[in-house]
């Protein structure tokens, strides 16, 4: 049995032994949740990217050990991940 499988089954169980008016509530919560979880997650990816970008940047005066494409990876990568964080 796959996850979604099983996942499905738990669902079916639950739905069927609570009554039909409590299910948009719980639903709500659930589906907040999930989206507090996946926003938590993508804040944790950007500081991530954030910090990475920071130390492509180098070290010193003359920015010793500067990789520039590093910062630029890190940077798309830092905004995409605000940016989902936005729609999600």
């Amino acid at each position: 049995m796959t996850p979604e499988e099983r996942a499905k089954a738990v669902v079916e169980h639950f739905a069927a032994s609570l009554p039909p008016a409590v299910l948009p509530e719980l639903e709500r919560v659930v589906t907040s949740a999930i989206r507090r979880a996946v926003n938590q997650e993508l804040a944790r990816l950007e500081r991530f990217a954030v910090a990475a970008e920071i130390a492509a940047h180098g070290r010193g005066k003359q920015a010793k050990g500067q990789d520039l494409a590093a910062v630029y990876l890190h940077k798309e990568w830092a905004d995409r991940f605000r940016r989902r964080r936005k729609v999600v």
